[in-house]
């Protein structure tokens, strides 16, 4: 274990208390549980749920800022097997009811559920598609399809990710059938549809004001494995996805959990983590401002260029003492004592965060690696929720002395967004059918010099490579 001088962090002095007049709000919702097992950043729902990671302990909770006390809820003791897992949260535009992703044991899949914050009105949301079992049959026995991530939308429906599109990432290994798409459905769990037809992982849709969908999308077209973990939106139906920021990058930074400010247009939060090892996505809090005109982020904070908080780029780095290297793997690079950088795979010689909510353009709720030894999967309470601010302070929220916390979200109603009106013409989508247009290219080119063979005007063969179009894209 390396000797604790060779951490960026210092003791300083005691700083204020976080209060509820600071903050402007009285609850945090937030998830305790050990980190999960995962290998890589996209296998949570298939190697990081060990377990030793099931505990009836694990749960949904409530942090008062005003008493500074947390209760339950809902826990897994209280849900089908007493000792389940859960994963990522979502509160309801109103903030009465949140949902969640959770896992009875290792071997079930993930299921989507809904409590109200009071803890009443529990309920089972999604279901295992009705051919489970003939999936299954396709592939390998045991193998069964998995929902996560779920978030409420503007018209009452929820969408979410799942494995019901029977994908797997091209490089396969560990990650075998483990690359959900999104997918939507009513509230009551029926009429599931797919969204997209990516052929790579998508996670953690977020709505952004205007009624779009924000979410994670690995771009696995005509890129390497490691590089195009990008942000993306799209509308709620599927149509007009749109890439915001990452696919010229060069780096194999992960942008994952981006989260938008409510309410005003400003920098999203995003935690940037490696392709692997992984903890459930932990590494450094990132501003990506995906509005600029630039594409990609400037130098790294081991460069001798690297300038903090460089307005020139669209990507800032609030946590420069970590950072994911270019094209370096496995692990993260940690700041030492005498300023330089150490690689390390390990995680055990720097603090670790995810999971950034923008409660101000200046401060951010996140989980945090506390003691920088800890190892980032190991320690079943390391993490804990924190205040960060754009000046690089750190101020505890609250820790669990036995379980980690993850994805803080502010107890606060907001506006619902505008509900987006679909673009899909009922008549063609039922019968599976579009309206195609086939432009004549010699059109508007009168005067304009044409390459001939033989005597007329001639063409050449070219590629076109893009995201594939998700299914609400038809008119």
């Amino acid at each position: 274990m390396p000797a604790p001088s060779r951490y960026l962090l210092k003791p300083r002095p005691s700083l204020p208390a976080v209060t509820a007049e600071e903050l402007g709000f009285d609850e945090i919702l937030f998830v305790k549980r050990k980190p999960y097992s995962s290998d890589h950043y996209y296998t949570d729902i298939n190697n990081g749920t060990s377990p030793d990671r099931f505990v009836p302990e694990n749960g949904v909770y409530l942090y008062s800022l005003r008493t500074q006390s947390a209760r339950p809820v809902v826990t897994a003791a209280q849900l089908p097997g007493g000792r389940g897992l859960i994963g990522k949260i979502s509160l309801s535009f109103d903030a009465r009811k949140v949902l969640f992703d959770f896992r009875e044991h290792p071997s079930a899949g993930f299921r989507i559920w809904e409590v109200g914050l009071d803890g009443t009105g529990l309920r089972q949301v999604s279901f295992a598609p009705a051919d489970e079992a003939e999936k299954a049959a396709r592939w390998s026995p045991g193998w069964h399809t998995d929902d996560i991530h779920p978030c409420y939308l503007p018209d009452g429906d929820i969408i979410f990710s799942s494995t019901r599109n029977e994908h797997t990432v091209l490089c396969g290994g560990s990650s075998h059938l483990v690359a959900p798409g999104l997918h939507r459905m009513k509230p009551d769990g029926t009429r599931v549809e797919p969204l997209t037809r990516s052929p790579v992982s998508e996670f953690c849709p977020v709505i952004l004001d205007d009624g779009r969908v924000m979410y994670h999308r690995w771009e696995y077209i005509d890129k390497g494995a490691r590089v195009g973990k990008t942000i993306w939106a799209m509308n709620p139906d599927g149509s007009r996805p749109q890439e915001l920021f990452g696919l010229a990058e060069d780096t194999t930074t992960v942008y994952m959990y981006p989260q938008p400010p409510a309410g005003r247009r400003a920098p999203s939060g995003v935690c940037g983590t490696c392709h692997f090892p992984q903890g459930g996505c932990v590494g450094t809090i990132l501003l990506v401002d995906y509005g600029m005109g630039v594409r990609v982020r400037g130098p790294d904070p081991d460069q001798p260029e690297y300038v903090q908080g460089d307005p020139r780029y669209p990507v800032v780095n609030l946590t420069p003492h970590v950072f994911i290297q270019r094209r370096t793997e496995p692990g993260w690079h940690f700041r030492t004592a005498s300023g330089g950088y150490v690689h390390d795979p390990s995680g055990r010689q720097g603090h670790l965060y995810t999971h950034p909510y923008p409660v101000s353009d200046r401060q951010f709720l996140v989980s945090y690696k506390v003691n920088a030894a800890d190892h980032y999967q190991q320690v079943a309470n390391a993490y804990a929720l924190y205040l960060l601010d754009t000046d690089g302070r750190h101020r505890p929220v609250y820790a669990d002395p036995l379980l980690s916390c993850w994805h803080p979200l502010p107890v606060v109603a907001r506006p619902v967004p505008p509900a987006i009106e679909s673009s899909r013409d009922p008549h063609y989508a039922a019968r599976g059918e579009a309206v195609c247009v086939v432009a004549d290219v010699h059109q508007g080119m009168e005067g304009v010099a044409l390459a001939r063979s033989n005597g007329s005007a001639s063409t050449k063969p070219c590629r076109a490579t893009g995201p594939p179009a998700g299914a609400g894209t038809l008119p």
